[in-house]
């Protein structure tokens, strides 16, 4: 079947309002007359509607302004717009990690029929997920109630409650196709509102309220509360089962880069609780799929950084897209796998990766980079043999087909590419061994690696040469305090105090320019106006929570217990009590949103979770411990269904139900404190305890009485308040937390 047939069809489920058997259907004049939703004739007209997106939050947004569709800003004027036209509301959502979305909305502006559709019969509104999150977690939930496959743009009609009447991806369409699909789908959305707009707006605010009830079904609460370790146990060995050396991948992790699935790898490996069988599987898959991912077209060679997403079964044909929070987060899981089977490379791939986001990325602010152009143009991310011969001489041609496999034909494999789509198309896998192809043209390693820095150069020049490369310069607090986690990984492994420093000063952004007034988190540094979301809030209190960790400053802890008690104020109520990710007052869509599962990255529930399990052990806050109670009923039933999408929330329960606390005595200032300090902030420890000093303080939870460790520096290990045993050094320690973690709480 065709695909705009089959697109059809599946908006004929979709748009469940389009007639009634037998009802006679009546005037115009009497509808109006009677129509509760609009008494009276329109009292604004649509093109009185001008262009509104020159001021709009995020850099791709405003490459939209210019447009001859009236763009209107995504708030909850949109609603009043749509009323006083009476026009149904019409929502291009985008993303600029798709820089492509652009292309598509030039070709929509470029064509007279479909130019008319939009901004002669809708309130049409562009959305950027990037400063809406929310609005991509809809899409999701949509394309899977029409069994679409989730892509950017996307088409939303929706009524003037906002309450979404029919939707299609409309990404990868050619042009001829894209017009037929639109025109069909918006001739019929706009006869049915003309003929029975009242009709439209019952049908869609009942199929608002049926899927408020689905959406609240994927987060229910379990009555009583969970055995977190016995969760983490079991459910840690299931994911390690899933791992298939054939494909060198975790079945069921999906197209991301999987470094959530890859931290639970490490816990799981380094658990003593884990039989020795399931421990050696867990460490040959950290090896096994990371080396697939590195040997894989995700990770580009011209900047050493990595695609977000793949297209294919394996890592042969990306998503060519990057953001920072995918790399911090990668970067952090190759440190941490590094650590846990002691192998530097993946160490010093991490660190490398930090580096450049630290010089190239964050120093100019970007946090995303795209192309705009559809994404598969030869010479921006694909090559074929005309592209490289207009960059390269014969010899560096010659050397690069070596290097990177490349061919005439195309080196993008046919498992990938069944359809030869991509016939004679290119992708840049990383470099071959430089010793294997220095011995087969009879140099050395060290002068390929000279030409190839060349090669590298000049195919990376005529990347930007394009002008094709977008760079998003909006950093989200939920990308800034993931590079933060970042960089306290590094510091974990490195031991420098210019690392933590560094650290220190990324939270500090947060702090200062994230939430300049000290009351409200902004997702946006302070000149913009978009309030945080659920995902800033979790990582942004994650992030202080490790900060208190690695320094024991008490400022970080109180900053985040008063970033969670934010949090629940704004994104949850009396009657919805769980984490929502879209705050009251921007709401604009009659929808509770819960991000619960892993579909764009980590959920903002199961970050939620690893941030306030940790608070709740250092604290009596009884808001903190309430949540941390609900969430893990609530995601705990989830992850018995499906726990490939709640592996956050997995490595969360590796603290168990009652955290052990690892109280450190000694003067701070003294160098083997710090080292101690630093030294059980690596994987083996943190994953498993709580730190603290043994200072009284009104904000931690009172110490039992106990002797302190004879020596200088030590740590005593508590769990429920009761003291489990000491240690002088890092060895005794070691033995004392395995010890206690192969105790039943």
């Amino acid at each position: 079947m065709r695909p705009q047939i089959q697109l059809l069809l599946s908006f004929v489920a979709v748009i469940f309002f389009l007639g009634c058997e037998g009802e006679k259907r009546k005037t115009k004049a009497d509808r109006i007359a009677e129509d509760q939703y609009f008494n009276g004739a329109a009292v604004s007209s649509l093109s009185d509607l001008k262009n509104e997106i020159g001021d709009a939050p995020t850099d791709f947004l405003r490459l939209f302004k210019d447009d001859p569709i009236p763009w209107q800003a995504w708030n909850s004027s949109i609603t009043d717009k749509a009323r006083s036209c009476q026009a149904p509301i019409l929502a291009l959502v985008v993303s600029s990690l798709d820089g492509g979305c652009r292309d598509t909305a030039l070709k929509i502006c470029a064509n007279k029929e479909l130019l008319s559709l939009f901004k002669d019969n809708n309130v049409c509104t562009i959305i950027d997920i990037h400063a809406n999150p929310e609005i991509g977690l809809l899409s999701y939930y949509l394309a899977n109630e029409a069994r679409q496959q989730i892509g950017f743009p996307m088409l939303i009609w929706m009524s003037h409650e906002a309450s979404p009447i029919g939707w299609i991806p409309i990404e990868n369409f050619k042009e001829n196709n894209l017009k037929s699909v639109i025109e069909n789908w918006a001739l019929m959305v706009n006869q049915t509102w003309t003929e029975s707009s009242d009709y439209a707006v019952i049908n869609s605010r009942r199929e608002a309220k049926n899927r408020q009830n689905r959406l609240d079904s994927m987060v229910p609460e379990a009555e009583k509360d969970i055995n977190r370790n016995n969760l983490f146990f079991r459910k840690a060995r299931q994911i390690v089962s899933l791992y298939d050396p054939i494909s060198r991948s975790i079945d069921g992790a999906g197209g991301l880069v999987p470094s959530s699935a890859l931290e639970l790898l490490v816990k799981a490996y380094l658990s003593p609780q884990m039989p020795e069988g399931i421990r050696r599987r867990a460490r040959e898959g950290i090896s096994s799929v990371i080396s697939a991912v590195e040997e894989g077209a995700i990770h580009d060679p011209l900047d050493s950084l990595y695609f977000y997403a793949r297209r294919s079964q394996d890592w042969s044909l990306p998503a060519f897209s990057k953001d920072l929070g995918t790399q911090a987060q990668y970067a952090s899981a190759l440190i941490h796998c590094g650590q846990a089977i002691n192998d530097p490379n993946l160490i010093n791939s991490g660190t490398k990766i930090i580096k450049i986001l630290k010089e190239d990325w964050l120093n100019n602010n970007y946090t995303n980079e795209s192309s705009l152009l559809e994404k598969d143009v030869p010479g921006v991310f694909l090559w074929d043999w005309i592209a490289l011969e207009k960059t390269l001489n014969p010899a560096e041609i010659k050397l690069a087909a070596l290097l990177f496999n490349l061919k005439r034909s195309g080196n993008i494999p046919l498992v990938s590419d069944p359809t030869s789509k991509f016939f004679r198309l290119n992708n840049l896998s990383y470099p071959n061994d430089l010793q294997e192809i220095a011995t087969s043209v009879s140099s050395t390693p060290e002068e390929i690696r000279l030409r190839l820095e060349k090669v590298i150069n000049k195919l990376k020049e005529h990347r930007e040469d394009t002008g094709a490369i977008f760079r998003e310069t909006q950093v989200a607090a939920q990308d800034r305090a993931q590079f933060c986690l970042a960089q306290l990984a590094n510091w974990t492994t490195t031991g420098s105090p210019f690392d933590l420093a560094d650290a220190i000063a990324s939270a500090n952004v947060l702090r200062n320019e994230h939430r300049p007034d000290g009351k409200r988190l902004m997702r946006f540094p302070s000149s913009s106006k978009v309030r945080a979301r659920g995902a800033d809030y979790a990582r942004a209190i994650l992030a202080g929570v490790r900060i208190h960790q690695a320094t024991l400053d008490p400022e970080w802890l109180k900053w985040s217990i008063a970033l969670t008690h934010e949090a629940l104020e704004h994104l949850s109520t009396e009657e919805r009590p769980l984490i929502q990710e879209t705050p009251t007052e921007d709401r604009v869509i009659p929808l509770h949103l819960y991000n619960s599962s892993m579909v764009f990255s980590e959920s903002t529930l199961g970050l939620f979770d690893q941030a306030v399990s940790k608070i709740a052990a250092l604290n009596e806050d009884e808001k903190i411990t309430s949540l941390r109670n609900r969430l893990g009923r609530t995601l705990s039933t989830s992850c018995e269904r499906l726990p490939i999408i709640h592996t956050d929330f997995i490595s969360s329960c590796s603290l168990g139900n009652d955290p052990l606390v690892a109280v450190l005595s000694g003067q701070f200032e003294n160098a083997s404190f710090q080292a101690l300090l630093r030294e059980i902030n690596a994987p083996e420890f943190i994953s498993f305890i709580v730190i603290r000093d043994d200072h009284e303080s009104k904000l931690l939870t009172p110490l039992p009485e106990f002797e302190r460790p004879s020596t200088a520096t030590g740590i005593t290990l508590l769990r429920d308040e009761k003291i489990i045993g000491q240690a002088s050094d890092i060895a005794e320690f070691r033995k004392l937390l395995q010890q206690a973690l192969l105790q039943k709480e």
